[in-house]
């Protein structure tokens, strides 16, 4: 990814581990910043890691004019009665310019991908083909659980 620090090895995306799902259970029985300090170590190695090299396989299939962006776990909790400090899901998003993008979350109960509500994607059909089969192969790394993509309604 170009906005990632550049590290010696690489880490291949291999999908996401136990010990990453049982974050995200942990984190949903105690959403405080106690359990996110003493569990900061498991999902950065075993959450962010995975996405971030997720997502970097993804940009190197389609070429380097795509933009990936990882959220961040915090909520923004200025304007929602939701005071709960972390989300129980990752989010990442790939876009490329003026196109719109495509939205990847992962969870202890989904992985699902979705074109931008924001606009109408209509990826080239190469892009479209290549993205595909990153989907099938990241739900064949997840285990048949994984539940099928949602669709853009019009």
């Amino acid at each position: 990814m170009k906005n990632a620090a550049s590290t010696a090895v690489r880490t291949r995306f291999a999908g996401w581990s136990k010990p990453a799902l049982q974050f995200f259970h942990g984190l949903k029985r105690d959403n405080s910043k106690a359990y996110f300090e003493a569990h900061r170590q498991v999902y950065e190695e075993q959450v962010r890691e995975p996405m971030e090299a997720l997502l970097t396989e993804i940009e190197r299939d389609l070429g380097p004019d795509i933009d990936v962006k990882v959220f961040r776990l915090n909520r923004d909790l200025r304007f929602t009665p939701d005071k709960r400090p972390y989300k129980e899901h990752l989010g990442a998003y790939l876009s490329t310019a003026g196109a719109g993008g495509l939205y990847l979350q992962i969870s202890p109960t989904t992985a699902s991908t979705s074109p931008s509500a924001r606009t109408r994607w209509r990826p080239i059909s190469s892009t479209a083909i290549a993205m595909r089969s990153r989907e099938r192969r990241a739900k064949s790394w997840l285990g048949s659980s994984a539940p099928s993509s949602r669709r853009a309604t019009r």
